[in-house]
């Protein structure tokens, strides 16, 4: 997750951070957020989503 406004760390950071990673991975952008800033209802339902789709690929058997 990024935070588009992020002044803790900035935004250009997380990407190479998240650009570098080379496993499987998804990007949630946080529009017009700081860093502590709360989640929106549809920011909150893409980190469900996220989160489900991560727990469903560490399950044991999963394809990878």
């Amino acid at each position: 997750m990024i935070a588009e406004n992020d002044r803790s760390i900035p935004p250009a950071l997380q990407r190479r951070i998240h650009d570098g990673y080379r496993g499987h991975k998804r990007l949630i952008l946080q529009r017009s957020a700081d860093h502590a800033d709360p989640l929106d209802v549809a920011t909150e339902a893409q980190m469900h989503e996220a989160m489900d789709w991560l727990l469903d690929d560490a399950s044991p058997g999963a394809a990878k």
